[in-house]
């Protein structure tokens, strides 16, 4: 029993504590809906409207491939249409959300329990499907725990093909379920026993997996070493070396996975040499896409970045819109060589240069200036009470929503998004706006979300914003009024429209 769970009931209906059983702490009342059932909240077996599994259930009741996937879709459809739902449900609905939830559960629990006499294909269909829906809802963890052990018992018999083994490694790092991390070692091992079989788009699609898994305490550095020897002998293949993007997911997980070796050199000098030729094309865009990442994980060689330079340019700059991605990409990539690779800065041929040089002129402009959040608009108000301009300004690829261009002033609001979930850790863009920012001049100020939303009323982020602006020496004086407002004096300028006001 969990100290606080989710009873489900239909709209308007309430539930009597005495119905409650004794080990539940507390509860809250949620209107019913099918995520209610299964999503982020393990309810007891007796509490649940499925049928519990009977000996008399058999592999013949699981769905065929087919109906699996079109079942996974449905689940996703209406966790979709519960999301954007703002009205009560109607009963009819409520009965077809019911009829889901329990044939979702049926087929799960069934393959469950019968997985070890189930077909192999069979089996493999019922965990897609559960990869596919896992994002959207938590699935139990009896239900997860006995397919993925049916998947492991055939993958040690080795009854399985590659692209078998990489879904079971794709379950380690999907499914949620107690005491996973115990068969990491063992379908590494396998999986290593088959990399000269499997196509590039496998391999990569590997590497991607162990990245993530590698944030989840999981790592083998050795199966890294080996999938990069076979892809580098692969180069020399026309049909079977990597392609240009196939590159982008293979830096960023030696990244994610903190695996560097000078075993690199040889995809660098594969990218000076054959990528962007006949018989290796790559087009501007993922070259500027292949460049940005190669400059953000630091995993790159001079040469191999001039060389992609001179294929971004091949598209002039004009037909990039001022809004598109692909601009925000250059601008990102001129201000990584110019302000964190400056000696590579500095090697760049002169036609590269001239090129950058444009980029960094262009005018970009940010959609996401427009959009304001709790955080911004109240420190905004808070601010302008102390006469800060408050004004909104592009510097390079980063949109500054408060700021003082005049001074190079900027008050960075870092959201729920910017950090790591259940962390304190900025994530990369975030953290590197601040550092670009600061190399350039300003002086940035960050509020989190969290300090913020510990201001419980208007006292206490009035005198939040008072303090910030009183430590940093941005304003000179402070004249409450009697409703708790103030205003400061900032700057000589600032002074006299107080003044005169």
């Amino acid at each position: 029993w969990e100290t606080r769970m989710e009873f489900v009931c239909r709209p308007g209906a309430r539930v009597a504590c005495s119905a409650i059983a004794s080990g539940v702490k507390r509860h809250r009342i949620v209107p019913h809906s099918f995520t209610n059932a299964v999503h982020s909240t393990r309810i007891p077996t007796a509490n649940r409207p499925f049928r519990s599994f009977s000996s008399s259930s058999n592999a013949s009741s699981i769905p065929q491939s087919s109906q699996l996937s079109a079942l996974a879709d449905a689940v996703i459809a209406d966790r979709a249409n519960i999301i954007n739902v703002k009205e009560s449900v109607t009963p009819e609905q409520h009965a077809e959300q019911q009829r889901l939830q329990q044939q979702w559960w049926e087929v799960c629990e069934d393959a469950a329990n019968n997985a070890k006499g189930m077909p192999t294909e069979q089996l493999f269909a019922v965990l897609e499907a559960m990869l596919k829906v896992a994002d959207v809802i938590r699935l139990d963890d009896a239900h997860e725990r006995g397919v993925f052990n049916g998947c492991i018992e055939r993958m040690i018999r080795n009854e399985l093909t590659p692209a078998q083994c990489v879904m079971v490694l794709k379950a380690l790092r999907v499914l949620k379920f107690q005491g996973k991390s115990v068969h990491f070692e063992g379908v590494c091992k396998q999986l290593r026993n088959l990399l000269l079989d499997m196509p590039t788009k496998g391999l990569v699609e590997i590497l991607d997996h162990l990245a993530a898994l590698k944030i989840l305490g999981m790592t083998n550095r050795q199966l890294f070493l080996v999938i990069l020897q076979v892809l580098s002998s692969r180069l020399e293949s026309t049909s079977e070396a990597p392609t240009a993007y196939q590159l982008v997911h293979i830096f960023k997980a030696f990244s994610k996975a903190e695996v560097h070796t000078e075993m690199l050199r040889v995809l660098f000098e594969y990218i000076l040499h054959d990528v962007g030729t006949e018989t290796r094309p790559c087009t501007p865009q993922i070259a500027t896409h292949l460049l940005f990442t190669m400059l953000s994980t630091k995993l790159y060689s001079p040469a191999a970045v001039e060389k992609l330079i001179n294929i971004a340019a091949r598209e002039h700059l004009g037909t990039r819109g001022e809004t598109s991605e692909e601009l925000r990409s250059l601008k990102f990539i001129e201000a990584f060589l110019r302000l964190d690779f400056p000696q590579t800065y500095g090697q760049l041929s002169r036609e590269a240069l001239q090129f950058l040089a444009l980029v960094r002129d262009i005018r970009f402009y940010d959609p996401a200036m427009r959009q304001k959040t709790e955080l911004s608009h109240q420190l905004a108000f808070f601010l302008r009470k102390h006469v800060f301009p408050c004004k909104q300004e592009m510097v390079g690829p980063y949109p500054v929503k408060i700021c003082d261009r005049e001074r190079r002033i900027a008050f960075e609001c870092l959201e729920a998004p910017h950090f790591f979930p259940a962390t304190t850790k900025l994530r990369f863009t975030a953290e590197t706006k601040i550092r670009h920012l600061e190399a350039m001049g300003w002086r940035v100020f960050p509020v989190s979300y969290r300090e913020w939303s510990d201001l419980r009323n208007y006292e206490a982020k009035a005198k939040f914003v008072r303090k910030l602006l009183k430590k940093n020496g941005l304003i000179d004086g402070v004249d409450p009024d009697s409703k708790g407002r103030e205003t400061a004096m900032v700057g000589k300028e600032t002074a006299g429209k107080v003044a005169r006001a």
